[in-house]
């Protein structure tokens, strides 16, 4: 990006920088954006609820695994995990640069 485009009239910095981020492919961390997991925990929520409505018994809880080198998160119950885990934008409304394939945000 040239110096003018950074002076450009009308553009604030904050604006410029999610640029530069959504340009690189910057897809935040747990750590970098704890709110990412608030979000995926209230989720969560909801779905222990709808299992406890159903009669299964037990504990879901959100887990980032010593072995996941990637930092996804993983739902726990009974002590095991499933799936392929869950990415931290999963827990963000914002849309992933064109050409990503992680999953689409929660709404």
């Amino acid at each position: 990006m040239a110096g003018d485009d950074l002076t450009r009239a009308g553009q604030r910095p904050a604006r410029v920088g999610e640029g530069l981020l959504r340009d690189t492919g910057f897809v935040p961390t747990f750590a970098l954006e704890p709110s990412l997991w608030t979000a995926l925990e209230r989720a969560l929520e909801m779905v222990e609820r709808d299992v406890h409505a159903t009669g299964i018994t037990g504990t879901l809880r959100l887990v980032i695994p010593d072995w996941d080198v990637g930092g996804q998160a993983w739902v726990e119950f009974r002590g095991t995990h499933h799936g392929n885990g869950i990415r931290p934008i999963a827990g963000s409304r914002h849309q992933l640069p064109p050409g990503r394939h992680e999953p689409r945000p929660l709404a």
